[in-house]
């Protein structure tokens, strides 16, 4: 190590020399002990990062001037000869020559332009802002206002000739039963005798009825309320149910139920042949009992519900062949209220000469009054013996 034998012999040779002995005390203030140089000053500011060099230690600011401590030869020599032997290797490191960097190369093919940023990129998240404080309001001091409430929109009154429109609209179009029903109301609420029917005279019979029926219903309800306000409920509903009788009777006439039966004691009172099965080589006689719904009946001269209706009974194989035929008959029925239940019942003879086989009785009643007909059929069966 030439170079801290040379610091060495030139620190001894100070040392030794008389001028110096003789000046020592009027020497300057000696500096301040170097740092330690083996702490890598890489922190400094100026340092270059990645180069691989060493940065070298700045000296350091001068301390505050102090009064100097003797120091004996040996002890600077070893100081010397420490700080020679520290800063050594500082000084071959640093005139090392640096090494060259690595590049590090994309690869062309994972490398792909994009107008918008891939789904694994990290995003960079913002930091939440803290939402503006509200200002608050001074208080307001002065009396809440007086808060008048609005008034009800006013109801629309009726058209003065709204009674001259719907009139208008009936002899535009007489057999439009929606007009015929809205003048007819309102007639009804002026107190006007309804039904009109010189007005309804256009409208088709069935109509005609339904809407007499209902005006009617509604005008006798109302006189029976206006002429006693205390009536009983029964007295109450009778128009109402009396209005619900004629409009069945406008109704489409059925057979609710046709069986062929050993003994009937009435409505809906009867023995049925169940199965309806009969025996072939000798006559049979039964009942043929029938309930009839929405039929007609009219009051006649002495005050009496009359109802008028007509049977007929044929017996058809089942390709439709015709085998036995009981004619027409007549069916009056006379009462001085009005029925809401009706049932026929009739003796029928069966000739014996029918085949096995299977038949389909045909039922046919017909309301005479209203021209309505009901068709029903019951299956038999001719069996051997």
């Amino acid at each position: 190590m030439p170079f801290v034998a040379l610091v060495g012999c030139s620190a001894l040779l100070v040392l030794a020399s008389p001028a110096c002995h003789a000046h020592r005390k009027a020497r300057p203030p000696a500096l301040p002990d170097p740092p330690n140089l083996t702490t890598r000053a890489s922190s400094a500011p100026w340092a270059a990062a990645g180069t691989g060099v060493d940065a070298l230690p700045q000296r350091p600011p001068p301390f505050p001037a102090a009064d100097p401590v003797p120091e004996s030869p040996h002890e600077l020599a070893a100081k010397t000869a420490a700080y020679a032997e520290q800063i050594e290797p500082l000084l071959q490191k640093h005139l090392q020559p640096a090494k060259n960097a690595q590049a590090d190369w994309l690869d062309p093919h994972a490398f792909r332009l994009s107008a918008t940023p891939p789904a694994s990129s990290a995003r960079i998240a913002s930091p939440p802002q803290a939402p503006p404080r509200a200002a608050i309001p001074p208080a307001d001091t002065r009396p809440a206002p007086t808060t008048v409430p609005a008034a009800a929109p006013p109801v629309p009154a009726a058209p003065a000739g709204w009674a001259e429109k719907l009139h208008q609209k009936v002899r535009e179009d007489p057999g439009d039963l929606c007009a015929q029903l809205d003048y007819q109301l309102h007639q009804l609420i002026r107190d006007a005798a309804v039904p009109d029917l010189p007005i309804m005279a256009s409208l088709p019979r069935e109509d005609r009825e339904i809407l007499s029926a209902l005006l009617d219903g509604l005008a006798n309800f109302r006189n029976a309320a206006r002429a006693d306000g205390s009536l009983l409920h029964e007295a109450k509903t009778r128009p109402l149910l009396e209005m619900a009788d004629r409009l069945r009777s406008q109704a489409d006439l059925t057979i609710p139920t046709a069986r062929l039966c050993t003994k009937v004691d009435g409505f809906g009172v009867y023995e049925p042949i169940d199965p309806p099965r009969l025996a072939a080589g000798r006559p049979h006689q039964v009942i043929i009992y029938c309930e009839v719904a929405n039929f007609s009946s009219q009051l006649n001269a002495r005050k009496l519900w009359e109802t008028r209706l007509t049977q007929e009974a044929v017996l058809y194989t089942e390709s439709g062949l015709a085998v036995w035929t009981d004619p027409s008959r007549p069916i009056v029925d006379l009462c001085r209220n009005r029925r809401s239940d009706f049932f026929i019942v009739r003796m029928m003879r069966l000739p014996a000469n029918l085949n096995i086989n299977r038949y389909l009785l045909k039922i046919t009643v017909t309301d005479q009054q209203a021209g309505r007909i009901a068709e029903v059929t019951i299956p038999l069966d001719i069996v051997a013996q």
